[in-house]
């Protein structure tokens, strides 16, 4: 069957960039089913997006693909009269599916007996199913918020302001929420924003470099990393990572034109997660660095196309920051008139949540939390007093008139404004870093105290909400609840702080709270299921589950994670597999109540002298597991020959009994660092 090129392009008013790549994905996998849901074949799609259009093309059949299927008419003893011949019914069916009465089969459904044919379904060419796979695909759209526009009812992410459809260069005639189909498009709104006729697919690929669009999100990625590193050369500079800034700055224009800017250096004196963050967040610009990592006084901007006098752009951008560092160094002289302790005193004034009280209960309740801790943690007095100290500041940065400006530098302004106050080294270093991590790409705090604070603020929260019955659904976490847990999962199993449990941090944040237990294991599953997730691709989630049901101190487990990835490497590995589930089917979960009845016969003893060995070569330190392992062996091979040997359901009830209890004894030596069934 013949193929036919098609290429769909939607115009709308700008998009969100948060937004951009979710959608344009959706609606990509979305047209692949309606496609393959009309019999169209098609071959592999490509386009790309931009603030203004999103643009699907790729190749389909000229028509349906054939295909037959069964179609029910009147029942069997209402479709022929008793002489044999079809009824009115019948006969009435047959004509409005176009099938002679020889075609008819007798089928039973429902318990009924039904007269059912077969037939051809109809073939339409691809120029009358393209556009309703295509409205089926934008209809199925789900859009994380919508808007209406015009005196219509229609709603999409933004307004739609073209559409353009055609097909091996013909326009094909279909409205999109009211907007037809039309061979036109527009550029980027700074060079091109008036429309542009479209002559044909491949003038539309063509055209798009003339009138300024730069279709692929990678190529303006690319683009805006390329020129900013050379215009940060310029002035012996660098531009530093940040990937969220790139992607966000490359779905807000469509032709990307970085520029050089710069302010006064005088704005160096301000602390430099002031400056980087108001350039960042305020503007999107990327702050410019020195090789060694210092701030230097110029940043990189990205204009949209390429428009007139971009030394006026410069000015323009400049003056904007100017300002906004103004009123950031203005914020950040004001913040310095009053220490972190003073400010520490109005956090009654400010909510943490309706129903668990203020900041100032929050921060009574970290210290609670840290008195009980701080020894089974492993702090000596010295950082347990500065623990408490850090618990008493890390909220008071919250009443700082930086970080109500930019709340993503809370912590952070802590402990710069503790460091100015004189506050210990320590106590700084913990209360600037008692947020980390805040994403999977972040380190965690590098000092116990500050892993403990976190790990304590992090308790508190979750079982906090979980305890108030407040969840993540789906997905929304308006509260962080998955970030918390995954958190207390990384500091607990990479930080400093080996001794302290899982069960043991959060049941401590429960007596605290005075919420019920249930909060405790709401709290406990979302923990290890985050962290299962974390390191999904390095091991399985069984894995990490089977280990943490022994063990929830996780400073050792990824020890284990280790060795049991080492372990499923040797040949040993299957036959302990089997081995204990043979004595798992056994004993079908029958556990033993009394001490070990003493083993008769020769199977018995060596079972029972195998398994001792192994269980006296355990001990459930990481490091004691090649020792376990190395003393397996014999007991695999007494478990076979007990089972050959004897027979474990004997009828006698008191023989029974032993050799189960025996076969427990064993399966205990089997699992002893985890339970084998989990795996």
């Amino acid at each position: 069957m013949s193929r036919q090129r098609f290429l769909w392009e939607l115009g709308v008013e700008e998009i969100p960039s948060r937004y951009l790549d979710e959608i344009h994905q959706a609606l990509w996998a979305l047209v692949e089913e309606a496609l393959k849901r009309h019999r169209l074949d098609a071959g592999p799609l490509q386009g790309g997006a931009t603030p203004r259009r999103l643009v699907l093309a790729g190749e389909v059949a000229s028509r349906q693909r054939p295909e037959r299927q069964r179609v029910r008419g009147p029942q069997w003893k209402a479709a022929f009269t008793p002489d044999g011949e079809p009824t009115p019914a019948l006969r009435g069916f047959l004509g409005r599916v176009g099938v002679a009465v020889e075609a008819v089969e007798r089928e039973e459904q429902g318990g009924r007996e039904y007269a059912v044919v077969e037939v051809a379904r109809p073939e339409e060419p691809a120029a009358a199913v393209l556009p309703q796979a295509l409205a089926e695909a934008y209809a199925a759209l789900s859009l994380p918020r919508s808007m209406r526009w015009g005196a219509g009812n229609e709603r999409f992410i933004r307004p739609i302001r073209w559409n353009l459809l055609l097909l091996d260069d013909a326009l094909i005639p279909w409205t999109v929420a009211g907007v037809e189909s039309r061979a036109m498009t527009y550029g980027n709104r700074t060079d091109h924003p008036e429309p542009v006729a479209v002559e044909s697919i491949d003038h539309y690929w063509r055209l798009l470099p003339q009138i300024r669009v730069m279709l692929s999100g990678e190529e303006r990625r690319r683009t805006i990393q390329r020129e900013a590193t050379r215009l940060a050369g310029e002035v012996g500079g660098v531009v530093g990572e940040h990937p969220a800034l790139l992607d966000e700055v490359a779905n807000l224009v469509e032709w990307p034109t970085p520029f050089l800017g710069a302010f006064d250096p005088a704005f160096l004196e301000v602390p430099e997660p002031v400056l980087i963050t108001s350039m960042r967040v305020h503007q999107r610009y990327f702050p410019v660095l020195r090789p060694d990592g210092a701030l230097l006084p110029y940043f990189i901007g990205v204009r949209n196309g390429i428009g007139e006098s971009l030394d006026a752009v410069r000015h323009g951008n400049e003056k904007v920051l100017r300002a906004r560092l103004n009123d950031a160094s203005y914020f950040y002289r004001e913040d310095l008139k009053h220490s972190l302790a003073e400010r520490a005193q109005g956090l009654d004034r400010v909510l943490f949540w309706e129903g668990l009280g203020s900041y100032r209960d929050k921060v009574e309740r970290l210290k609670r939390l840290g008195r009980r801790l701080a020894e089974p943690a492993g702090l000596d007095a010295a950082e347990a007093q500065a623990l408490e100290r850090a618990i008493e500041l890390a909220k008071a940065d919250l009443l700082t008139h930086v970080v109500q400006e930019f709340p993503e530098l809370e912590g952070t302004m802590g402990g710069i404004y503790a460091q100015h106050n004189g506050e210990a080294p320590v106590v700084s270093q913990a209360i600037a870093q008692h947020y980390l991590p805040r994403g999977q790409g972040d380190p965690i705090p590098e000092h116990r105290v500050g892993q403990l604070l976190a790990l304590l603020d992090r308790a508190d929260t979750l079982v906090a909400f979980l305890g108030h019955e407040i969840r993540p659904t789906g997905s929304e976490d308006p509260y962080g609840l998955r970030r918390a847990g995954l958190g207390i999962a990384r500091i607990l199993s990479e930080g400093d702080l080996p001794a302290l449990g899982v069960r043991q941090v959060l049941e401590a944040a429960r007596d605290a709270l005075g919420v019920s237990e249930t909060a405790v294991a709401e709290a406990w599953e979302l923990v290890i299921g985050r962290l299962a997730g974390y390191w999904a691709e390095r091991w399985p989630e069984a894995w990490v589950r089977a280990l943490t049901a022994r063990s929830d101190r996780l400073g050792t487990l990824r020890a284990r994670l280790e060795q049991l990835s080492a372990l499923a490497q040797d040949p040993q590995w299957e036959e302990w597999l089997t081995a204990y589930k043979r004595v798992a089917r056994v004993l079908a979960g029958w556990r033993r109540s009394g001490p070990l009845p003493p083993p008769q016969g020769e199977a018995e003893v060596q079972l029972y002298a195998a398994a001792s060995q192994v269980l006296a070569s355990f001990a459930p330190e990481a490091e004691a597991w090649p020792r376990w392992w190395a003393s397996l062996p014999e007991l695999l091979a007494a478990v076979r020959q007990f089972f050959d040997a004897v027979l474990v359901l004997d009828p006698d009830p008191a023989v029974r009994e032993r050799r189960m209890a025996l076969a427990d004894f064993a399966r205990e030596a089997l699992s002893a660092p985890l339970e084998p069934e989990s795996l």
